[in-house]
């Protein structure tokens, strides 16, 4: 059976919703506050939910976020490859949500920002698969010329889908443009595909 492998980053969400964002200095009660499981959980846990076979590929750190990370996707179902990586914790992202919907973040990146040779070595594709990618990963130094040596190695019956997230804005960088051709799926959303191709509708970003 096909499997969704996803080499992506599973950080924890500190969700607040209030009012509005305080000016710089300003203070600022929050009607809610949660830790959740996020980044590439959200993925991994859509896939298993419809039936999915999920290897999470990505590191995750040996502390109370960790901890956290793992729980999720243990609950979800999700395999995880990488032992706890010793002396980080997972990433926290900060995302404060106002009353207009506008949604605000501030990210600090832990162990899942490394990923070595050795550690996606630990999970061999096979040629129904579905590698899954970020565009987060292309940004971390300690992860991205490992990881993009690694895809463009795999067969080609292996199916890449990308998500480019902030690199719609470099389709020009030289990790992006190595990528580009090995890439199967694209999953970004209408704008993203507008500012990434430079075209003025939908139906040229197409092709």
């Amino acid at each position: 059976m096909s499997r969704l492998l996803h080499t992506g980053q599973v950080i924890v969400d500190l969700v607040m919703a209030l009012d509005t964002l305080p000016a710089t200095g300003g203070d600022v009660l929050a009607q809610s506050a949660r830790f959740e499981a996020g980044g590439g959980f959200n993925v991994m846990a859509a896939a298993r939910r419809n039936g999915l076979p999920v290897v999470y590929l990505g590191r995750h750190g040996n502390g109370r976020f960790g901890d956290l990370a793992r729980a999720a996707m243990r609950v979800e179902g999700v395999e995880v490859a990488q032992a706890a990586s010793d002396g980080k914790d997972t990433g926290l992202c900060v995302s404060l949500t106002e009353a207009t919907t506008e949604r605000t973040f501030i990210s600090h990146i832990g162990a899942e920002g490394d990923l070595s040779t050795e550690d996606l070595a630990r999970v061999v594709p096979r040629a129904d698969d579905y590698v899954y990618v970020s565009g987060y990963s292309l940004l971390l130094e300690g992860k991205a010329q490992a990881l993009l040596d690694w895809l463009l190695a795999l067969p080609r019956e292996i199916t890449v889908v990308f998500d480019p997230g902030p690199l719609v804005k470099s389709p020009d960088s030289a990790l992006m443009i190595a990528l580009l051709p090995r890439i199967d799926i694209w999953t970004s959303n209408g704008p993203e595909a507008l500012a990434f191709t430079g075209a003025s509708t939908l139906a040229d970003a197409l092709l």
